[in-house]
């Protein structure tokens, strides 16, 4: 896909604008909505939660993550998978488990697999994204990791896992047109407002 199509060229102006944040910023932010998360009680209504590390200053789910630990939820972290190109798959996590640098520079769990869930056994998983509009579409970095890993939710009724993002709200756009491929999220968190698209609270 071309790097001038409209897609693109929104996607890179929502880069530069939350390269744009201050580290002060981040933190601030990605504080009240990890608190707005926990009020929704998310958390403790599943037991299989998958999480993130941030990159490029994402919204940082850390105050979730130890949340969840500290619930005694089963948590999990995204891994490049090393045998399909451009999917992820998802280790378990524990707090003093090392985290190694991707090829993208992102951390991720060390790869074994014994300690590996399939994304059909995530009941909740917080999602990273670029932009995303008031109906669930998402724009993602642009290598279409998560799509390619929970396509399967378009081809099932199933209310799980519910696909939660994280976000801040001025990377809400007005409208993504989505493309074929596109998973949409089950709802969309910031610091502002809690956006539920399939009538869950």
């Amino acid at each position: 896909m071309s790097d001038t199509t409209p897609r693109n060229l929104t996607r890179k102006q929502l880069k530069q604008s939350r390269a744009d944040l201050t580290t002060d910023d981040c933190h601030r932010l990605s504080h009240a909505i990890c608190e707005r998360a926990k009020s929704l009680k998310l958390i403790e209504a599943h037991q299989h939660i998958a999480f993130y590390m941030p990159f490029n200053n994402e919204v940082d789910p850390a105050a979730l993550l130890h949340y969840g630990l500290e619930h005694h939820k089963r948590c999990y972290l995204p891994i490049l998978d090393p045998e399909i190109p451009e999917q992820l798959v998802f280790a378990s996590f524990a707090a003093d488990d090392p985290l190694v640098d991707n090829r993208y520079g992102i951390k991720e769990p060390i790869y074994h697999a014994d300690n590996i869930i399939a994304p059909e056994m995530l009941e909740l998983v917080f999602v990273p994204l670029v932009g995303f509009d008031v109906q669930g579409n998402r724009l993602g970095m642009g290598a279409g990791y998560y799509d390619r890993t929970f396509a399967f939710v378009k081809q099932s009724d199933a209310p799980i896992p519910r696909l939660i993002g994280l976000a801040y709200e001025s990377q809400k756009i007005t409208a993504i047109e989505p493309m074929l491929w596109d998973v949409k999220l089950d709802g969309i968190i910031t610091e502002a407002d809690f956006y539920s698209f399939k009538g869950q609270p």
